[in-house]
């Protein structure tokens, strides 16, 4: 991932100009090819659902989709903390 697509703190990424979270890098390339695989299967499903009107599907596909955005560090608490501190 080239630098220009990042944003300077690295938890997101630019893509055609959205900005995304970025996968933790702390993950072994394995495991986030995995779950970035499996966040995009469940993106699909969950588009197919909607596009069906079927509720029980729609919630049926969110939660595979949300497991694995959570496990890649894209969704969910912050995977990583932030070099600065909230007040």
């Amino acid at each position: 991932m080239s630098s220009e697509l990042t944003t300077p703190d690295g938890r997101y990424i630019v893509i055609q100009g959205r900005l995304w979270r970025a996968p933790n890098p702390a993950l072994p390339a394995e495991r986030k090819v995995k779950y970035m695989r499996d966040l995009l299967n469940g993106r699909r499903a969950l588009k197919a659902a909607k596009l069906s009107g079927d509720e029980a599907a729609i919630t049926a596909a969110r939660r595979p989709r949300s497991a694995s955005a959570s496990a890649a560090g894209c969704g969910g608490p912050t995977a990583r903390p932030t070099s600065t501190a909230r007040s």
